[in-house]
């Protein structure tokens, strides 16, 4: 368990040349500083939601994303919280124009 300290967690990269080695379609995303430059390093899984709404083939489209987020997120972080989300999915889809 590595909450415990029992164990620890993988390197990243380790994990991204794992994924690599099986698949060409991967993106790697510092969720993180997008966050912060949006306002709030918290809004770290805003981002991630707007680049998996730009993610190609993913089933759930940007609008219901939004609505969802705005939906679950306190009133007064829905404008930060967006912001994130925006910046999430415009990171996303300028990865997959160069594909």
């Amino acid at each position: 368990m590595v909450a415990a300290g029992f164990e620890e967690y993988p390197k990243i990269d380790d994990l991204v040349k794992a994924v690599s080695d099986v698949t060409d379609n991967l993106v790697t995303i510092d969720a993180t500083s997008i966050a912060i430059e949006a306002g709030k390093a918290v809004t770290s899984n805003a981002v991630m939601i707007g680049a998996v709404a730009a993610a190609e083939g993913f089933p759930l489209g940007k609008d219901l994303l939004k609505d969802a987020l705005v939906a679950n997120v306190p009133k007064k972080f829905v404008d930060l919280n967006l912001k994130a989300f925006e910046m999430g999915y415009e990171y996303m889809a300028s990865k997959r124009k160069r594909a």
